[in-house]
């Protein structure tokens, strides 16, 4: 098994935590439930690793990396950000995603519109199963919580 291939376990166990039903491209509904969390979704610029969805609209990308990399994460941003702002294909328009993560299954970068925090251990959005009072339907949850 290689380095990002157990990154990619630890990530989808995260994920699935956090209220996502993991998809490979081939089986894509993004209405299947509240979170989805797509493997390998093709954006304009290559193919990000995870694209994930809220109520059918897509939220945040999750960009792999090697548990070697942790220390270097934050220079993977770059390669993110490019996935959520390049376009995705099958749409015709450029959604507007927020929620930019960089993750080694251990440590996880994440950048919400332009402010970067490391935060070390799991955090991912997590599905709120009924709206919140001011009808969120989403939150950050993190290991330290």
């Amino acid at each position: 098994m290689t380095p990002e291939t157990k990154a990619r376990l630890n990530i989808d166990k995260m994920l699935t935590e956090s209220g996502y039903v993991l998809q490979d491209m081939k089986e894509f509904n993004r209405l299947a439930a509240v979170g989805i969390a797509v493997r390998e979704f093709p954006t304009n610029s290559g193919p990000v690793d995870y694209l994930l969805f809220v109520d059918g609209s897509p939220v945040g990308v999750v960009e792999a990396k090697a548990e070697d990399k942790g220390v270097s994460l934050a220079t993977a941003a770059e390669q993110s950000i490019r996935y959520a702002k390049s376009g995705l294909k099958y749409m015709s328009t450029i959604p507007d995603i927020r929620f930019i993560y960089e993750s080694t299954g251990i440590l996880t970068n994440f950048v919400i519109s332009m402010m970067t925090r490391l935060v070390q251990g799991r955090c991912f959005l997590s599905i709120v199963r009924k709206p919140c009072s001011n009808g969120a339907r989403i939150r950050r949850l993190c290991a330290t919580e």
